[in-house]
């Protein structure tokens, strides 16, 4: 039987080293909006294959060869990036949020006491999701910057630069994502001050603190059977803590904007 990885490495120049580079497949990737992004110097290129192409396609997959980077980034990294000013308009983060709730409302009415440990902390987390989209409503968007940003952001550099983590929202994702990120799985609670945002911004970002992402991002891998469901403790054992920091977030908000009441908050 054929290999593919050494079907796919015959694509690339001999003397190549997989212990330098990661190969990284996809099943589906916007062409278009990765050779835009090719254009700037802050994206990560991927190693050209012997057709002088950056992407290589294989029995229709796509697989994208880099360099590997084992740099760190901080809240500067991020502040760089946003002040690109890559902006963009094309966004529907409401329909997004709801249509994820719904969803995994429905997977858990399925499961009975398959997933003990997901059916135990659900609840709670939806219903912060709920709180941020109750938030989200009274916020004026069009005050909001839309702009290139990442799916998700992690204290590595190489998931920062990696053109595959680019995606169009506001631009206070990328810094709610790194919080998440520091609080859960670096234990360090991070908050930004030295950015320029408005008002509505704030209370767009604290939305998004809200949303807990990753608890739903291990919650997905388990349904999936790509993680052990022991996993989601990662999570669900640092809840009330991430509960008490959101509260010294949000009343530090509320010291310089006006954002709604939520008794969540204020007990």
């Amino acid at each position: 039987m054929v290999n593919y990885m050494d079907e796919i490495i015959k694509m690339y120049y001999d003397d190549i080293d997989l212990n330098n580079y990661k190969l990284i497949k996809e099943n589906n990737i916007d062409v278009d909006l990765l050779n835009y992004l090719f254009n700037f110097d802050f994206i990560n290129k991927p190693v050209l294959n012997l057709y002088n192409q950056f992407i290589t396609q294989y029995n229709n997959n796509y697989y994208l060869l880099f360099k590997k980077n084992n740099d760190l980034i901080d809240i500067d990294d991020i502040i760089y990036f946003l002040n690109q000013e890559l902006i963009v308009k094309d966004n529907n983060i409401k329909d997004k949020w709801c249509k994820k709730i719904d969803y995994h409302e429905y997977q858990i009415t399925q499961f009975g006491a398959k997933y003990l440990l997901l059916r135990e902390s659900i609840n709670y987390v939806i219903g912060l999701s709920e709180i941020g989209i109750q938030l989200l409503n009274t916020i004026k968007l069009d005050n909001c910057y839309s702009c290139l940003v990442h799916k998700r952001v992690t204290n590595k550099m190489f998931d920062f630069n990696n053109p595959l983590n680019i995606c169009i929202d506001y631009r206070v994702r990328d810094i709610s994502e790194y919080i998440k990120y520091m609080f859960f799985y670096e234990n360090k609670e991070v908050f930004v001050t030295n950015i320029n945002l408005n008002s509505e911004e704030y209370k767009l970002l604290f939305s998004r603190l809200l949303f807990i992402t990753p608890y739903y991002d291990i919650y997905e891998k388990v349904i999936d059977n790509e993680l052990e469901e022991n996993e989601i403790k990662k999570i669900t054992n640092k809840l009330d803590e991430y509960e008490k920091y959101l509260k010294k977030i949000y009343l530090y908000l509320k010291r310089y904007i006006n954002i709604d009441t939520i008794e969540l908050f204020t007990d």
